[in-house]
């Protein structure tokens, strides 16, 4: 086989190989880069949702508080009317 002859034969091929690594390649980096962006917000999300959740957890405490003072009262209100 000549020198001619192989590039005839394995010329395409071997281009067709390299353009189809490189557009994986390319495809896989985007999807890191688009991955790590969606985690990034998601975490903020998140972090969002449990600052949320600890002033909700304050207000349902402060309504605990006024329930039993409200709870007491209503006792006392009972034991004089006794």
């Amino acid at each position: 086989m000549d020198v001619t002859t192989l590039f005839e034969n394995f010329a395409l091929p071997t281009a067709i190989l390299i353009a189809s690594f490189y557009f994986i390649w390319s495809m896989y980096n985007n999807m890191i880069k688009e991955n790590a962006t969606r985690e990034n917000k998601l975490f903020e999300m998140i972090s969002k949702f449990n600052d949320s959740l600890d002033r909700f957890s304050d207000v349902l405490n402060g309504y605990e508080l006024r329930l039993g003072n409200i709870e007491k009262s209503v006792d006392d209100i009972k034991d004089i009317i006794k």
